[in-house]
């Protein structure tokens, strides 16, 4: 399985697309949740050929569009 520190080294060599097991590491999800909210639209994904993938671009501008004000 994949570090957090083998993620952030993904974006020095310019790694964009996360496979689902990535994308789940990444936002702090199961893999199971990220292909059911994928598939109900919840995440933004790209089919390459058979495989899902994930923007890192797009999955960082939902966090900045959810994201709510600490009060």
């Amino acid at each position: 399985m994949a570090r957090l520190s083998e993620m952030s080294s993904n974006r020095t060599v310019g790694k964009r697309l996360l496979d689902a097991r990535e994308a789940a590491l990444y936002l702090g999800l199961e893999v199971d949740t990220v292909y059911k909210k994928a598939r109900l639209r919840g995440l933004p994904s790209v089919k390459v050929g058979r495989a899902l993938r994930f923007d890192i671009r797009a999955l960082d501008r939902l966090i900045e569009q959810n994201a709510k004000p600490i009060a």
